[in-house]
């Protein structure tokens, strides 16, 4: 379970959770964990090698059982360590909800996780959103829309913005504030 050059990595209080990315293009990924002290047994988490497009992109722990994660072919997943079996014995599984299929970013906060989900013909990016603890209560903060093909890769967001740059296929494209509290478009507020 060594980190790769291209992994990610993510930490929780009592744990620290890693990527291995392979295959010949390092489009795919492991997920792995293992606890904060020296010489501790390293967890396989998930293994994502016999999916195409499925190197990690976005890694994110909530706390030690539950991560949030964006992979390459667009999925956002929701992956939480659960108890399964009546005692004695119980045994524990790493139980994943897809969020979304198409994202191409993801952010998350103390208590919501954002996304950007990218129209078929790339021209509309969604911003989506909702509560970690209810992961299917969605709700569109925002959309942007522009007549060539764009996407979002990175963005953040706070109690009063999100920031994020659109991207072209020719150009880095400006960098862009959207308040989070009033239902006017984005604003740019760099040139790049």
């Amino acid at each position: 379970g060594a980190l790769s050059i291209n992994g990610q990595v993510a930490v929780s209080p009592g744990y620290v959770f890693w990527t291995g990315e392979f295959g010949e293009f390092r489009d795919t990924s492991i997920i792995y964990r293992c606890p904060k002290t020296p010489g501790a047994f390293v967890e396989t988490v998930r293994d994502h090698t016999s999916q195409s497009l499925a190197y990690m992109k976005t890694l994110y722990a909530l706390n030690d059982t539950n991560i949030f994660y964006l992979l390459g072919d667009g999925r956002v997943i929701n992956l939480k360590r659960e108890v399964r079996g009546a005692p004695p014995p119980t045994f524990f599984v790493w139980e994943p909800t897809t969020i979304s299929a198409e994202a191409t970013a993801l952010f998350l906060t103390s208590d919501r996780i954002y996304w950007v989900d990218a129209s078929s013909d790339r021209r509309t990016a969604f911003f989506r959103s909702s509560p970690i603890t209810d992961v299917t209560n969605e709700r569109l903060d925002y959309l942007a829309f522009r007549t060539t093909a764009h996407d979002v890769f990175e963005f953040v967001v706070n109690e009063d913005y999100i920031f994020f740059q659109d991207l072209t296929s020719s150009s880095a494209g400006p960098f862009m504030r959207k308040d989070r509290n009033d239902g006017n478009p984005a604003v740019e507020i760099a040139g790049l």
